[in-house]
């Protein structure tokens, strides 16, 4: 095994473990305020755009990976979809519709640059939901803080292979995991009031 396909499998194992602590929160509390249903519906494309990336290229740690992730991410909207509304799901189904042409329209160079995005437009809507909410009790830290480790590991694998794409990958999803850890931290504890039994 190179070192390269080492780094896959574990990056894959570290990206399908930060997608486990939210539904699990959300599923055991029964809480999901400050929970971005657009970054749901957002990552969810992408994974499903990562899948299918793997696969015609023929990278295992990818497609095995993501197809994980895409079983976290369903759960995840199970949870909250209350919430969800046919904008959002029709603003993701647009995303993976992008990211599919991509491979039509220039091949795996041209899909690998639109997913290198991706992680912009799958956790934008999420930050903007941190920086906006008072109340983040849905949120699990342990997503985020897995988030940066893996945001290091991309990152820095990027910089020694010279990779600008990795590079970026890992300085994005480190910002994103900052200000939503940031942003838990100053709102824990304030939630919505809630009424005594004598009102």
């Amino acid at each position: 095994v190179s070192v390269g396909e080492l780094l896959g499998w574990i990056g894959a194992l570290l990206y399908v473990a930060r997608l486990v602590p939210q539904p699990w929160h959300t599923r055991r509390s029964g809480l999901d305020a400050g929970v971005s249903t657009q970054a749901l519906c957002n990552n969810l494309a992408s994974d499903v755009g990562w899948v299918t990336y793997g696969l015609l290229a023929g990278l295992p740690p990818i497609w095995i990976g993501t197809s994980v992730a895409v079983v976290l991410d369903l759960a995840t909207i199970a949870l909250v979809r209350h919430r969800l509304r046919a904008r959002e799901v029709a603003v993701g189904a647009a995303w993976l519709a992008t990211l599919v042409g991509a491979w039509f329209v220039g091949g795996p160079v041209a899909m690998g640059l639109a997913l290198g995005a991706s992680v912009a437009v799958s956790h934008a809507p999420q930050v903007a939901a941190a920086v906006r909410g008072a109340d983040l009790s849905g949120l699990h830290p342990a997503t985020w803080w897995l988030a940066l480790a893996d945001a290091a590991l991309w990152g820095g694998y990027g910089l020694a292979d010279g990779d600008a794409g990795l590079v970026a990958y890992g300085l994005v999803l480190s910002a994103v995991g900052a200000v939503v850890l940031v942003r838990i931290a100053q709102t824990r504890g304030l939630g919505p009031p809630t009424l005594s039994p004598a009102g």
